[in-house]
């Protein structure tokens, strides 16, 4: 967002109903602006490397915010870590998930992402194995016609980053909702299979937070809008046609990606991803039917690329 108070309206926008209840990070000072965001908003711990005075003020002279935990980090600072989780006997430790794409060698690349965009290649991960990483379907990512640069790179940016954050097997829906800024559409997180975070999570949130957001574009109150679509056949008819319209129109664009935080094991996922009407995928590869997948995203018109890089957590 432009502001904090913007970027927070949008993180709040991915999933407003399972927000209830909820711990809110910031990554930059918090402003009053932005601290009064919070009014009507049930949060029960709030994070920042800073919170200004008249912030705390705001909260502390708020009698709704009395049981609002607020905690001041002090500087963020990105450090090694290792990710460690216990278990009966011992200890298991997970190197830190930092890197987005595989890199291959020669010429350094002006963004992590870059090598998405080309042809595919082969290059060695660390683990010593072979990993396929570029765009691998007969449809490519879009180039601005000015300037021929890929115009996707933030996006698919901000997609991964969220992506790695999410519990595994994740799918997570990124929209670019105005240039260079973004948020989530939908989530699927800690599925057992990929089929049921796209068809089952993702892309169904992502299709009730587009419904929200064209009614606030137009103007309409949500709970009324929705009593009336249930006691107005007609008006149901003619707002189902235009939410469909609406959801094709975004979710088919170049403002859209799916990203999938590990592999597609069938092609059965790249068929619900079409159904959703989605064009651009970024996942890891490295399935042993790689093959199929690729063929489905042709025959439905996407473009995918691989990273490499599996994201996992757990």
């Amino acid at each position: 967002g432009r502001t904090l108070r913007e970027a927070l309206f949008n993180a709040w926008k991915g999933d407003e109903v399972s927000a209830f209840g909820s711990i809110v990070g910031f990554n930059r000072p918090v402003d009053a602006a932005t601290a009064q965001s919070l009014e009507g908003k049930f949060v029960e711990v709030a994070v920042a490397p800073v919170w200004e005075d008249a912030a705390l003020g705001w909260i502390r002279a708020n009698p709704k915010k009395e049981r609002l935990r607020v905690i001041a980090t002090g500087p963020l600072t990105s450090t090694p870590y290792e990710v460690q989780r216990s278990v009966r006997g011992g200890m298991i430790i997970q190197t830190p998930d930092n890197m987005l794409c595989l890199q291959p060698e020669g010429p350094s690349y002006h963004n992590e992402y870059d090598p998405l965009f080309e042809v595919p290649k082969t290059v060695k991960g660390p683990d010593g194995k072979d990993y396929t990483i570029g765009t691998v379907t007969d449809e490519k990512f879009p180039r601005d016609p000015r300037n021929k640069e890929f115009i996707m790179g933030g996006l698919i940016e901000f997609g991964l980053i969220a992506s790695k954050h999410v519990k595994s097997n994740e799918i997570v829906i990124a929209y670019e909702y105005r240039e260079w800024h973004y948020r989530l559409l939908g989530i699927g997180a800690g599925q057992p299979n990929r089929l049921d975070s796209v068809r089952k999570l993702a892309v169904p949130k992502a299709r009730e937070n587009l419904m929200r957001h064209y009614f606030r574009e137009q103007g309409l109150d949500y709970a009324m809008t929705m009593d009336r679509m249930i006691h107005d056949q007609e008006y149901a008819t003619t707002m189902q046609a235009n939410l469909a319209a609406y959801e094709r129109r975004v979710l088919g664009s170049e403002k859209c990606v799916l990203i999938s935080g590990a592999f597609f094991p069938q092609r059965d996922g790249l068929d619900a991803v079409a159904e959703a009407g989605i064009k651009y995928v970024i996942q890891p590869g490295g399935s042993k039917k790689d093959n199929d997948v690729i063929k489905a995203a042709d025959d439905h018109g996407i473009a995918m690329a691989f990273t490499g890089v599996r994201h996992f957590k757990h």
